[in-house]
């Protein structure tokens, strides 16, 4: 029988294999302008992406607001001179080790489009996808009976699905694809 100091040491073993694989994961951030999100928790980093969204989209001449509380939306979108609102529903995602972005929980509520920012060490991409399109194409996140009730959708910027191509990639697309949904 090992004793606890044999068992924590073989743990450390362990870890020192895996260790490498992180580590080279953590180097492609460094001295990127988003290394700093890494070290976000998950909840955090999702706060952070809302109010990139935000910003961003003022910047591009959009009216953002956040809805009242209860909302099941993220953001209120507006253009001036158009009265329609759009409902939007926020995603962020860095890139993960795969070399894909995840855009998780993805719900079935009460929005118009959902827009998924992903951020790289040294690029960014955004898909402005309407609700039930993203709905549609993303997959169960979790297992058993509610595997439904939360989706999320694995994009590689490299290799996007043909079915998201239309809704971004680049930001400019992102940006004429929300342009093209106050049209309708």
């Amino acid at each position: 029988m090992m004793d606890n100091q044999s068992l924590f040491n073989e743990l450390v073993e362990i870890m020192n294999t895996i260790k490498p694989e992180y580590e080279e994961q953590k180097a492609a951030w460094r001295g990127s302008p988003f290394e700093w999100l890494l070290a976000l928790p998950s909840r955090s980093v999702g706060a952070v992406g809302e109010r990139l969204v935000h910003e961003w989209l003022i910047r591009r001449g959009f009216i953002v607001a956040k809805p009242r509380s209860g909302s099941d939306c993220d953001r209120l979108c507006y253009m001036r001179g158009n009265p329609k609102v759009i409902r939007l529903e926020i995603k962020f995602s860095t890139l993960w080790r795969q070399g894909h972005y995840v855009f998780q929980q993805i719900r079935n509520q009460e929005y118009d489009i959902c827009f998924c920012l992903g951020i790289s060490p040294q690029t960014a991409h955004a898909w402005a996808v309407p609700k039930d399109v993203i709905w549609s194409h993303a997959s169960g996140q979790h297992t058993g009976r509610k595997a439904q009730d939360t989706k999320w959708l694995h994009v590689n910027p490299n290799d996007p699905p043909e079915w998201i191509q239309d809704y971004g990639g680049g930001l400019e697309k992102a940006i004429q694809s929300l342009l093209r949904y106050f049209e309708r």
